[in-house]
């Protein structure tokens, strides 16, 4: 447990320290918005259908920092959405809260192009999530909340770029699992007088940032982690988001997701997302002095 909280404890005072020691040099910064609504009704419609709206909004931001011996980005993502069917009351459809932050050495004297990194990543939901009954003949049960879960992963590793659009990372890592509401610790396997469960492991990441077409934009990221109680089933995130913008300021986004945590479920978690919508620039790319 020792182990765990050292981990953790590097992974955010470090980077403090880092800053510190940067010389002034320019930050890249971007952020944009985006908001997707679909309504769909029907009156006397003889093939059937069930009448429908929906509305989703969501906001990414990042910001980049790089001098001659440290590099650092920050990128958050928000997306919340919700779905009205027929009668039914209204309910969540989208809901992330996702950080990552990298703090990585870039001095000439590290062996090749591997180089030191350390990374913070946090994920959650901002709202109450509900399992329906498949008939709605009883009340839906509350499975997630704000913070509940939330998953903090540490890892202090190397980081390698076999190609500008290909980025390999693998290290030491401490994963946290934080459940704020006490009714569903027990959901998560935390204990019901704490806080958060901990599990000290080994991380990977494999992710892909490429164009590979005009005005289509890739974007894959596999995620691991393997505790060394249970090495040889780690859990994973998977995640794909294709953007093709229209012009701009209409955009198509496809996204999919796939996850495993096996102390939440044997079974692999996925989700898909499709969507037709309007984006704004909420802070145009821009470098500042400082």
């Amino acid at each position: 447990m020792k182990v765990v909280w050292i981990i953790g404890a590097i992974a955010f005072m470090l980077p403090l320290n880092m800053l510190g020691q940067v010389p002034d040099t320019a930050w890249q910064t971007e952020a944009s918005g985006r908001i997707s609504f679909s309504q769909v009704g029907f009156y006397r419609w003889h093939d059937g259908g069930i009448n429908s709206l929906s509305l989703s909004t969501g906001v990414t931001a990042e910001a980049s920092h790089r001098s001659r011996s440290v590099g650092q980005s920050h990128a958050m993502r928000l997306a919340y959405g919700v779905v009205k069917q027929n009668d039914l009351d209204l309910r969540k459809a989208e809901d992330l809260i996702h950080w990552r932050t990298e703090i990585e050495l870039l001095r000439d004297s590290y062996v090749g192009s591997f180089h030191p990194i350390l990374t913070v990543d946090i994920r959650s939901q901002f709202a109450r999530g509900f399992k329906y009954d498949a008939k709605d003949e009883q009340p839906p049960m509350v499975i997630s909340d704000f913070l509940s879960p939330a998953t903090l992963l540490q890892s202090l590793g190397v980081d390698h770029k076999p190609a500008p659009w290909v980025t390999l990372q693998a290290g030491f890592a401490s994963k946290q699992t934080m459940v704020l509401n006490e009714d569903l610790r027990d959901r998560y396997r935390v204990n019901s007088s704490s806080l958060l469960r901990a599990e000290v492991g080994m991380s990977g990441l494999i992710q892909i940032d490429a164009e590979p077409f005009t005005n289509i934009h890739l974007t894959h990221s596999l995620s691991l982690f393997a505790a060394f109680k249970a090495a040889q089933k780690p859990d994973f995130v998977s995640e794909t988001l294709i953007t093709m913008r229209v012009n701009g300021w209409l955009q198509i986004n496809a996204e999919y997701t796939a996850q495993m945590d096996r102390d939440v479920s044997r079974a692999v978690q996925m989700k898909e997302v499709v969507s037709l919508g309007l984006t704004f620039n909420l802070m145009p790319r821009r470098s500042d002095a400082g």
